[in-house]
């Protein structure tokens, strides 16, 4: 799954943990993609999924922050061997660049 949450405090956790909590009921293995707009790994704290690939994304011009994130259910077996990080044309986020396997 890919998502864009919000970028208003509280709104974005709750979108999280309802797009988290529906993910974690579908068969097999998931991973979620997007802007989280969620700071600090938090994601992965209130997720329960565990961060694939650790970038700063954010401004694209100095990023200092990571707002993008590749995450994995815990008990996954997606594992990430980042790219070299690409650089956006019109976007304030850097890609993140990953080739995913799945052993």
């Amino acid at each position: 799954a890919t998502t864009h949450l919000s970028f208003v405090p509280g709104v974005n956790i709750f979108q999280l943990h309802k797009l988290s909590s529906y993910l974690k009921k579908l068969p097999g293995f998931s991973l979620l993609t997007g802007d989280l707009n969620l700071p600090g790994n938090l994601p992965t704290k209130l997720s329960g999924y565990q961060s694939l690939v650790s970038q700063a994304t954010y401004p694209s011009w100095k990023p200092k922050i990571q707002f993008d994130y590749l995450l994995a259910k815990s008990d996954s077996e997606f594992k990430a061997k980042h790219l070299p990080q690409l650089k956006p044309i019109i976007s304030d986020h850097i890609p993140i660049g990953a080739e995913i396997t799945f052993n």
